[in-house]
């Protein structure tokens, strides 16, 4: 992809970032992730300047809030995960993260507790992983042997209690599901607390290492694929380059399409704007591809493609 176009579409989202503070963080995240992206592949600082003072109000308005909705839970816990991936990304510093998690920890700390009263079923799978993950990456930004890490701790072993005693249960095939429980097991099988329930659950669902490898490895082809060809199933034979180019392609339609008409259906074109976008700027590192492939699923789960 030209540079040139690149920046049009980097132009574009710019222009039209103060409406994706009014769609909840489930529109910014992508967003963030571009422009973070975006500045750190072709040195462009004051992208990621703005990004992170877009971070920063979001990070306050959770802070200042004594409770969260139940319709809020889910995406406040993403955006939680969501800066820890953006620190191991290295868009940013870690200084001062322990404290500024301590909100969002109180929030999936309730959420854990909640989920385990209800059944161990699909509607719950998604948001258990999400959990997990987000306890793991939390574990790292915390002092050793301090009243967080041991309530963190608790929790993580909670959540893989759960996950072990309820996968017979879980649809397993649905990719999102799919897509994070095989990133939590590969990253958790080795986990002194947990581990052992990592390879419980691998052994129950037959997965081995070596297809959690090879899924990883083909994830950002798949995703341009499913998304170029959406409907179709002719999809599997074009390469990257010509998917890339695709989707390129399709992304400048929708951003002319936005531009041309006004309708009910114009944030979801935007939210596919974002999320091709991201796309395009070819993730280099694994986290970044996870990140990328969950705002994908997110987009799917809505029916908004």
């Amino acid at each position: 992809m030209s540079t040139g176009r690149l920046q049009n579409i980097a132009h574009f989202l710019l222009l039209n970032s103060e409406d994706q503070k009014n769609s909840g963080f489930k529109g910014q995240l992508p967003v963030l992730y571009f422009f973070f992206t975006y500045a750190y592949k072709h040195t462009k600082k004051h992208y990621a300047d703005f990004a992170f003072e877009l971070l920063q109000e979001n990070i306050s308005q959770i802070s200042a809030k004594t409770q969260c909705s139940k319709s809020t839970v889910h995406e406040t816990i993403e955006m939680g995960w969501a800066i820890m991936q953006f620190v191991k990304i290295g868009f940013f510093e870690s200084e001062g993260l322990d404290e500024t998690l301590q909100a969002f920890d109180k929030i999936a700390i309730s959420e854990v507790q909640r989920l385990s009263r209800g059944a161990s079923h699909t509607i719950n799978s998604e948001r258990l992983v999400l959990c997990a993950l987000y306890f793991m990456d939390r574990s790292d930004f915390t002092q050793e042997n301090g009243q967080c890490e041991i309530i963190i701790r608790e929790h993580l072993l909670i959540i893989f209690f759960e996950i072990a005693n309820g996968i017979k249960g879980w649809d397993t095939t649905e990719v999102g599901t799919k897509l994070f429980l095989s990133f939590l097991l590969k990253n958790s099988r080795e986990h002194a607390l947990v581990g052992h329930f990592a390879l419980q659950v691998l052994q129950e669902l037959d997965m081995d290492f070596l297809s959690i490898e090879q899924y990883d490895k083909e994830l950002e082809l798949d995703v341009m694929r499913y998304l170029c060809h959406y409907g179709n199933d002719n999809y599997t034979e074009n390469g990257a380059k010509k998917l890339k180019g695709l989707l390129t392609g399709i992304t400048e339609r929708l951003i002319q399409q936005l531009y041309e008409t006004e309708s009910e259906d114009a944030p979801h074109v935007m939210q596919k704007v974002i999320v091709y976008s991201c796309i395009l700027l070819s993730p280099d590192e694994r986290r970044a591809k996870l990140f990328l492939a969950y705002a994908v699923h997110k987009l799917l789960r809505s029916h908004e493609i």
